[in-house]
This record gives structure tokens, C-alpha cells and sequence, in this order.
């Protein structure tokens, strides 16, 4: 079987859009689930607006299309940031990163269900805002 291919143009502003626009869109879905006490999907969309904010950075660094990745760590590694963070924000990247999969696997969403306490989603809740709000500022610059 022959493999297809294509190449396709991409435009670069638009797709950084693409990213800021989603990105707001999703933190309100993130602020309704805090109100609403969904911790569990409300963490789940905190990963989601960092994936898609350091996206939107790499396109813009890069001028290409960013990697098909669900990674914070791998993600924020093809950025310029990466060597702006220190030790314990790596950390809790790592613990957020693992709210993409906790969030997605039937098997894995009960136990993270039962973690995800007011007390234990608070921390993550506000960690992810400001790091957005970090992350942004550094997009909206260039």
C-alpha cells in the first residue's frame, strides 16, 4: 500500500489563533468545573489549556505545525521556556501531565475521581492559571 502524503501550508497566525482561542475557551470550562466541583474533569481541562497554550507557542517559535502529543513535559522541552523553570514547576507539570491519561481511561477515572478532593484540586486549579497566565504573556509577546 502506497502511503499518502501531502504538503499542506500552514498558516501560522491562524493556527496560534486557533490555540489562544481554544485555550480561553477551555479555561472557562475549567472555572464552570471548579464552581460546579467536577474536580476530577476540571483537572482534566487544566492539562488541556497547558497542551494547547505550549502548542501555541511552539507553532510560534517554530513556524510549524506542533507536535501530535498529549506531553506537558515533552511540549514545554521544544519551547524556549523550558530552561526558565525551576525543579518543583517540572514537578508539578509531571503530576498534571498525568491528568490527560487519569481523565481518559475508564480504568484509571474512578481512582483519580476518589483523589481528587477539593483540598488535593485546589493546588493544580490555581497552579494552572497562573502558569497559563505566565505561558501567555510569553505568547502575546512576540
Amino acid at each position: 500500500m502506497k502511503k499518502i502524503t501531502k504538503n499542506l501550508q500552514i498558516n501560522i497566525p491562524k493556527l496560534i489563533n486557533y490555540y489562544l482561542k481554544t485555550t480561553e475557551h477551555d479555561l472557562e470550562t475549567v472555572e464552570s468545573l471548579w464552581r460546579t466541583k467536577r474536580y476530577d474533569a476540571c483537572l482534566f481541562f487544566c492539562h488541556l489549556v497547558l497542551e494547547k497554550t505550549l502548542k501555541g507557542i511552539i507553532t510560534q517559535e517554530t513556524k510549524i505545525h506542533p507536535p501530535y502529543t498529549h506531553h506537558l513535559l515533552d511540549l514545554i522541552r521544544k519551547t524556549s521556556l523550558h530552561t526558565r523553570l525551576d525543579k518543583n514547576q517540572w514537578k508539578i507539570l509531571s503530576d498534571i501531565n498525568e491528568f490527560n491519561v487519569a481523565g481518559r481511561y475508564p480504568d484509571v477515572k474512578l481512582r483519580f475521581y476518589k483523589k481528587c478532593t477539593k483540598e488535593y484540586s485546589e493546588f493544580y486549579y490555581k497552579f494552572t492559571k497562573k502558569f497559563y497566565l505566565w505561558l501567555k504573556q510569553h505568547l502575546l509577546k512576540k
